[in-house]
């Protein structure tokens, strides 16, 4: 379908648009979503945002990596791209690390403030204003505004340089993710020492 148009800020003359698929999918969520939600913010401040979780994401042409630390303890997850979706934009690419972060950490991290650092400032850029100009890109806005919803999340970006994400820069190429450490109260850890100690890592 098309549409006239004009641009907002110079005032010129009507001109055609095309409306693709990923148009009227924009619309239509907006349709849903604005009767119930239109009084409700992504960063509400009635949550409870007293503590907060660093996590970072990075991407490659292998696939994506995510680290949280949550509650002390370091989680890491990776996701092996298939063909199609290492035919997407890196921009894309770097967006669904943002979105895998939410989903895979997200019922961990219910309530809390969660600072999300990534180096691609086109996937931070939608991220911060649940935005974007790229149809397949709106597509990974809505779902994380309603990740962070469902899990009661206030989401904040940061952009760190690609150098400074280790764990999530070598996940993203392929690494085996490290389990995360199991933490014991004292009484607990005396048990286990006995039956199968000792050990020579703590």
């Amino acid at each position: 379908r098309r549409a006239k148009v004009r641009p907002s800020r110079s005032g010129g003359a009507w001109r055609q648009v095309l409306l693709t698929d990923g148009f009227w999918r924009d619309v239509e969520w907006w349709l849903r979503m604005l009767p119930s939600r239109h009084f409700i913010s992504a960063a509400s401040s009635e949550r409870r945002t007293a503590e907060a979780a660093i996590t970072g994401t990075d991407s490659s042409d292998w696939g994506t990596g995510q680290l949280a630390w949550i509650d002390g303890a370091r989680s890491e997850t990776a996701l092996e791209f298939t063909s199609v979706e290492r035919r997407r934009p890196i921009n894309w690419r770097e967006l669904l690390g943002i979105l895998r972060v939410v989903q895979a950490f997200g019922d961990q991290l219910r309530g809390r403030t969660v600072l999300i650092e990534t180096d691609n400032m086109a996937a931070k850029g939608a991220a911060s204003k649940f935005a974007s100009s790229s149809e397949d890109m709106q597509e990974l806005v809505r779902r994380l505004l309603e990740y962070a919803e469902r899990f009661e999340l206030t989401l904040r970006f940061v952009h760190t340089p690609g150098e400074l994400l280790h764990r999530p820069d070598q996940t993203s190429r392929g690494d085996a993710v490290e389990e995360p450490r199991a933490r014991l109260v004292r009484k607990e850890f005396r048990a286990v020492l006995a039956r199968h100690g000792p050990f020579a890592e703590y």
